[in-house]
């Protein structure tokens, strides 16, 4: 049986005054219902801000905004006095494109840069940016087994690790690598690395959720300073030059560590698991060059592991310290056979192998 993920990504609030990334971008919008504020979270000589201004004849009868992580693209929606309205804000090259989906017959006007605009259905606004999309591509994706509604306020409120650490790294994951500051409130993300070198499982997730708290507003929205308030604030100055992007992207990237942790050949699976999380999945992973997996456990243990090789290799894996063998298969019809947990696997290339019934 295939290891696979059907869930879709797709977290969204009510409230006015949301911020959230662009996916693949580093801009930041902060959306309600007459106005868009945008934000770049890199800075390339100066800040860039860019406001975009809805033109609504009084408040909307119903309010969405949505961040798709499947589409890659910010999605804001309601009904308003003249009729329903639909319109997206996707990252492209050097430019972030507003797109009309539905709207009234006489269409939806939007102040841009002290002009007007009337955009009808697929009718679109180019907003020229300093910085290009972000190029890395993955279809890596993980699930810890929630299936609750990914209304944002109600997520914030349970702050539980099932629900966040997936979209945090399906957000995060495209993000280009930037060394961990020691500024701001990324000493908590420190504080999370520190526990994934001592392989802590019992405070790691502890140390994600108030990285969570203090580091993030809106859906998933990086700062380096808790404008919340919610321990004594630091009279420090946090270099121009730093990225609140960094809590998300190498954040991700340490989620993904606990998970999988490559080491030249040799390969750790859940070698950091918080106690939190007691089943999940995760697919398409390339664990190294030429080599891809998917990963399965429950009740806190590995269940199965599949591995697809592009080439031939050899590889050795590490499990949790309690087993001590599992099964080895070469297709879904072999019978296969046990091995000590240890044994490098000589792999050959298009071969489908399963690693399963794993033994204490």
């Amino acid at each position: 049986m295939k290891i696979k993920l059907t869930e879709k990504y797709r977290p969204f609030s009510h409230e006015a005054g949301t911020a959230l990334l662009i996916p693949k971008s580093s801009w930041k919008v902060t959306v309600y219902p007459a106005r868009l504020m945008l934000e770049n979270l890199i800075s390339l000589g100066g800040q860039e801000v860019l406001t975009i201004l809805p033109q609504l004849d009084g408040p909307p009868d119903s309010f969405t905004v949505m961040q798709d992580l499947e589409k890659e693209w910010v999605r804001i929606f309601g009904l308003g006095k003249k009729g329903y309205f639909s319109y997206r804000l996707v990252a492209s090259a050097h430019e972030i494109i507003l797109f009309v989906e539905r709207c009234p017959k006489e269409g939806l006007f939007f102040d841009f840069e002290g002009e007007a605009k009337n955009l009808k259905r697929k009718e679109e606004l180019i907003i020229p940016t300093m910085t290009p999309a972000f190029s890395l591509r993955s279809s890596e994706k993980m699930h810890f087994g929630s299936s609750k509604k990914q209304d944002w306020s109600l997520v914030k409120r349970r702050l539980s690790l099932e629900e966040i650490l997936p979209i945090w790294f399906q957000l995060g994951k495209q993000i280009p690598k930037h060394p961990i500051l020691d500024v701001g409130t990324s000493r908590y993300l420190k504080t999370c690395a520190n526990y994934l070198t001592e392989k802590n499982r019992d405070q790691i997730g502890q140390a994600f959720i108030e990285l969570f708290k203090v580091g993030f507003e809106g859906i998933l929205s990086p700062r380096l300073i808790d404008n919340d308030y919610q321990s004594h604030p630091s009279d420090e100055e946090i270099p121009k030059e730093a990225s609140s992007l960094v809590l998300l992207g190498e954040g991700a990237r340490l989620i993904r560590k606990f998970l999988v942790d490559v080491n030249d050949q040799e390969i750790a699976i859940l070698p950091c698991l918080p106690k939190e999380i007691h089943s999940g999945r995760f697919v398409e992973v390339e664990c190294c060059e030429g080599l891809s997996m998917d990963l399965e456990w429950s009740k806190k243990m590995i269940r199965r592991l599949t591995l697809h090789p592009k080439k031939d290799q050899t590889v050795t894996f590490t499990f949790q310290k309690p087993l001590t063998s599992f099964r080895l298969r070469m297709g879904r019809k072999g019978r296969g056979k046990l091995l000590p947990v240890g044994t490098p696997l000589e792999l050959k290339k298009d071969t489908l192998y399963i690693l399963d019934r794993f033994q204490k």
